[in-house]
């Protein structure tokens, strides 16, 4: 699974995981590409199409079928897209995976709205669960040393 981890699929194609950044428990849709249903779901709505513009069976019905589950399948990879990002400090792993320093600035985007949202106030705060980063000054310790 990578980054996510996973931990119960449900029966609507959710699955219970938890972010890899926060450890909060959050419930994501695994479903990236199409499916038997959305096949059908498309030769039903280009059938539709058929009848409404031209009343009778025509060639033109595969176009807009093909059509449709191109659609489909777009639609359906940005749902899944969007549904990876943690909602609760704004951890993305697909463009961690990709760039770890453009999530840096993304959480923190993130953190510095939810601060200036006065609306969160009586919300439980997202940096809760947040690691805490211990850095090191290594020049002190050079200085100890010698």
């Amino acid at each position: 699974m990578g980054v996510l981890s996973k931990t119960r699929l449900s029966s609507r194609g959710r699955t219970e995981c938890f972010c890899a950044f926060c450890r909060e428990k959050r419930k994501i849709n695994l479903k990236k590409s199409i499916s038997l249903v959305n096949i059908i779901q498309a030769a039903a709505i280009s059938y539709l199409i058929m009848m409404a513009l031209w009343w009778e069976l025509d060639a033109r019905v595969f176009f807009i079928f093909a059509v449709c589950l191109s659609v489909i399948e777009i639609l359906i990879l940005v749902r899944w897209r969007f549904a990876v990002i943690c909602p609760n400090c704004g951890f993305d792993p697909v463009l961690y995976l990709k760039s770890p320093e453009q999530v840096v600035t993304k959480v923190q985007a993130h953190l510095k709205r939810y601060d200036d949202n006065p609306k969160s106030s009586l919300s439980p705060s997202p940096r809760r669960n947040l690691p805490v980063v211990i850095i090191k000054n290594n020049e002190a310790r050079g200085s100890a040393r010698g």
